[in-house]
């Protein structure tokens, strides 16, 4: 999977993905989905997403303070949920990562 890199603190912008299962596009519809965050230090913490467009497979989530307060590196995966209760984790062979490096303001 993909590596994306953010500075610590910023929270402006929302991180978006297409989720995809054997290269097409999972249908969102019905679905609920959320973000699974892994911290270095070992919390893991669920955000609720946002299904962007369900057809398309595309859901963002914007994050919070607390999701890049720390320059570390995040282990990042998409849990959705079906509407029959059913759960697909994606990618589900692997993680997104995501590389939150030092901004110039102390800390």
């Amino acid at each position: 999977m993909a590596t994306h890199t953010v500075k610590r603190n910023d929270t402006s912008q929302a991180w978006t993905d297409t989720l995809t299962l054997n290269g097409s596009a999972i249908n969102l519809t019905g679905c609920t989905v959320k973000l699974i965050i892994s911290h270095e230090h070992g919390t893991v913490v669920s955000r609720s997403a946002t299904v962007v467009s369900a057809a398309a497979g595309t859901v963002s989530y914007q994050p919070v303070a607390a999701d890049v307060a720390t320059a570390e590196t995040l282990k990042l995966e998409w849990e959705i949920t079906y509407p029959d209760l059913t759960v697909l984790t994606v990618p589900n062979d692997s993680y997104i990562t995501l590389k939150i490096i030092p901004d110039l303001n102390p800390p």
